[in-house]
């Protein structure tokens, strides 16, 4: 439901010039965090539980923080360093991948404003419970659309 905004009036427009008239709920695009915004409630403001979230990771663990409720939940435990990827990408065929730029490396305005799909990826470990075996690794990756922008084209 990112970027959600029935009454087109809790959420900013983006100024372009690359996609303008976007509603900003891309607030933060890092590649190992992203925070959302939407109008759930459609009441016209971002004041409610869910409606302004962050995913990060935080040590080990992946977090969602309600930064409306200040509540924090935790996602996912025993995250490699690094091993939270967020990458972004607009809605050409084939999709091309906005990269974080800058210190700390984020997307500007006007990239946020053209993402229309975001991959997540997680790298995870766990020790084995029988010492001579490796560890047991996992990843786990999906690609989500951000449907108030790339369904609403069709």
């Amino acid at each position: 439901m990112a970027s959600y905004d029935p009454l087109t009036t809790a959420l900013a427009l983006s100024p372009g010039p690359t996609c303008p008239n976007e509603d900003e709920g891309l607030v933060v695009g890092m590649s190992n965090r992203i925070r959302i915004q939407q109008d759930l409630t459609a009441n016209g403001v971002i004041d409610a539980a869910g409606e302004d979230v962050t995913y990060a990771q935080s040590g080990n663990r992946i977090v969602r923080t309600d930064n409306v409720t200040n509540s924090i939940a935790v996602l996912v435990e025993n995250v490699d360093a690094n091993g939270f990827v967020v990458r972004y990408f607009d809605g050409s065929t084939p999709p091309v991948e906005a990269v974080p730029a800058g210190t700390p490396a984020a997307l500007t305005q006007d990239q946020r404003a053209c993402v229309e799909k975001v991959q997540l990826e997680i790298h995870s470990r766990i020790d084995d419970p029988y010492p001579t075996r490796p560890d047991l690794h996992s990843v786990v990756r999906s690609m989500v659309a951000i449907r108030n922008r790339s369904l609403g084209k069709f």
